[in-house]
C-alpha cells in the first residue's frame, strides 16, 4: 500500500461555525402530521435549497414502497395513503445531496404514528478535488460515529485507509502527488452510509 500524506488535521470533537450553519441553513424541515382514525399521514417540506428525493419504505426489509420528488425553494405537501399496508414498521426519507433526513413510522390498525424525536439525520460529506493533486474531505457526522476513509484504485484495489474513530467532524487534505497517474475513487464509510467520489491524478 503506498503512503499518502494527509496534510490537516481530522477534528475530533470541535465543529466549525462554517459547517454548524451549513448543516442549520441547508437542512429541510419536515412535518408529518397523522390523519386521525385513518392510515393516512401528511408531509410537509420547507427551506428546500435543491431538489429532494422521497421514499418510503418497509422498516423491516427497506423494500420502497412509494417514491416521489420535490422541487427546490417550493414548498412540498403531500398525503400518504397506507391503506394497502399491513401494519408494522415503515419510514419516510427525505434525501439531498448533502442530507437525508428519514422518520420511522408506526403503523397499527388505527392509523399511523410518528415520533418526532426518532427522527434520524444523516449528512454527506463533500469532496472537493484541487487540480488533481490533492483532495479535500469536509464530513460532519451530527453525532459521534467511526468513519473509515479509503482510497481506491481504477481496479478497485486499496491505495490508502485510515479509521477515524469517536469524531463528530472530519477536515482532511489527502496529497497525491505520491500516485502514479490514473482514476481513483475516495470513498467515506460511516455506521449508517457509504459515500464516494471519483478523480483523475494527471
Amino acid at each position: 500500500m503506498k503512503k499518502l500524506i494527509t496534510v490537516s488535521m481530522a477534528i475530533y470533537f470541535l465543529m466549525s461555525t462554517a459547517t454548524a450553519a451549513l448543516a442549520t441553513d441547508y437542512m429541510p424541515f419536515i412535518k408529518i402530521s397523522a390523519i386521525p382514525s385513518e392510515k393516512k399521514f401528511a408531509l410537509t417540506i420547507t427551506n428546500l435549497k435543491e431538489n429532494a428525493e422521497i421514499s418510503l419504505r418497509d422498516g423491516e426489509s427497506g423494500t420502497l414502497l412509494v417514491s416521489d420528488k420535490a422541487s427546490a425553494r417550493q414548498p412540498f405537501a403531500k398525503i400518504f395513503n397506507l391503506d394497502n399496508l399491513e401494519p408494522g414498521k415503515y419510514y419516510i426519507s427525505v434525501k439531498t445531496s448533502m442530507q437525508e433526513i428519514v422518520q420511522p413510522l408506526n403503523l397499527t390498525k388505527y392509523g399511523v404514528e410518528a415520533d418526532p424525536n426518532k427522527v434520524r439525520k444523516f449528512y454527506a460529506p463533500i469532496f472537493k478535488v484541487h487540480s488533481n493533486q490533492f483532495v479535500d474531505v469536509s464530513y460532519f457526522a451530527g453525532k459521534l460515529d467511526d468513519v473509515i476513509v479509503t482510497i481506491f484504485d481504477n481496479n478497485g484495489s486499496s491505495v490508502y485507509k485510515e479509521r477515524l474513530d469517536n469524531v463528530l467532524l472530519v477536515e482532511k487534505r489527502y496529497d497525491m502527488d505520491t500516485l502514479p497517474w490514473g482514476r481513483y475513487t475516495i470513498q467515506v464509510e460511516t455506521e449508517d452510509n457509504v459515500y464516494s467520489k471519483e478523480f483523475d491524478v494527471r
